[in-house]
């Protein structure tokens, strides 16, 4: 966390008012300390929705429409809080979109769970902004049957049941774009979805958890016998994956170690839901590769086993555009990084 240092000539109220005592307030700043600056009147509640309307934006004129204000207003009031907080929180070039510093970013992610917290107290979460900010557009690319995210989700629904989720699963080529225009506030995926990221400059990505890989077996399959089915022991048989989710990047990071050991093996990919592929391996038609959260859809003639001579780990990230600052998101972030001990 950035330490911010205070100027006791500087303030967010009119000239004529004394300057208020700031004196004792702890630095780094905290919540509370926020929460202290903005009781006393040292910085304007106002401000720092208009700082967090121009990061989502990066546009003063769009943060102006958005918020149905002068520009002339929001340029004012955020010269005067980076004067009275003594950093830089907007990297202002001309003729190009705004960019924050890395001061206006640990500042950003301080203020947005504090001013989502205030809205509750004011029974809004809004505060005076459009009424998407109440819902969270969540990219799935693995199962919520059981899990990290699962628990996660639950808790955040727990700590903020007025945030909405909208949960979608969509297709791995269309990730990046659907985070850059804002379809998806977030998404939770395997590294391997983000092996481009850093060609993608908007793009911040987050360790959470890990899962190891499984495969979905017929119950009458040999194999379903084994504890472990070894990558030789898979020697023949026909992969089910679909076009959609994670299932072809499973395969992908499967094929090196089938080509390791030699293994001949098909392969066919289907137009289907993660729920029908699996009935489709119960029914013997093939087997498929998942992720250990998948356990918990069980269906009749379906196991699933551990795959390969040693644990292939899966690390699971969540995904953002680093312009999309918006409290709730902020906020289950701030929740995720808290859960990364407990997770599976």
């Amino acid at each position: 966390m950035v330490s911010f240092s205070l100027d006791n000539t500087s303030r967010m109220i009119e000239p004529e008012t004394p300057t208020p005592d700031v004196s004792g307030i702890p630095f780094p700043l905290t919540h509370d300390g926020l929460y202290r600056l903005l009781a006393t009147g040292h910085i304007a509640l106002p401000a720092l929705v208009h700082a967090l309307a121009v990061a989502e934006h990066l546009n003063f004129h769009r943060a102006a429409e958005a918020l149905g204000v002068s520009q002339s207003m929001i340029s004012s009031r955020l010269m005067t809080l980076e004067e009275a907080l003594g950093v830089t929180l907007f990297e202002r070039r001309r003729f190009q979109s705004l960019r924050l510093t890395l001061h206006g970013r640990a500042f950003l992610d301080l203020i947005a769970p504090a001013l989502l917290q205030i809205g509750r107290a004011l029974g809004t979460t809004d505060l005076g902004r459009d009424a998407r900010r109440d819902v969270l557009y969540i990219g799935l690319q693995s199962p919520i049957v059981t899990g990290a995210l699962t628990n996660l989700l639950r808790a955040f629904h727990t700590e903020f049941p007025e945030i909405a989720f909208r949960p979608k699963e969509t297709s791995p080529q269309d990730v990046l774009g659907d985070l850059r225009a804002r379809r998806l506030d977030v998404l939770f995926a395997p590294d391997f979805l983000f092996t481009e990221a850093p060609l993608h400059d908007f793009l911040e990505t987050c360790p959470l958890w890990t899962e190891e890989m499984v495969i979905a077996l017929p119950l009458d399959d040999p194999l379903a016998a084994y504890d472990r089915v070894g990558w030789a022991d898979l020697a023949g048989r026909k992969f089910l994956t679909r076009t959609d989710g994670i299932s072809t990047g499973l395969m992908e990071v499967a094929a090196r170690y089938l080509h390791d050991v030699d293994v001949p093996h098909a392969i066919e990919t289907l137009r289907v839901g993660r729920d029908t592929l699996m009935v489709l391996v119960s029914l013997g038609l093939g087997v498929a590769l998942t992720t250990q959260s998948a356990q918990g859809l069980t269906l009749e003639g379906l196991v699933y086993r551990p795959v390969g001579e040693e644990p292939v780990i899966l690390p699971f990230y969540a995904g953002w555009s680093r312009h999309n600052v918006t409290p709730p998101l902020t906020a289950l972030l701030r929740l995720a990084r808290q859960m990364i001990p407990q997770a599976d």
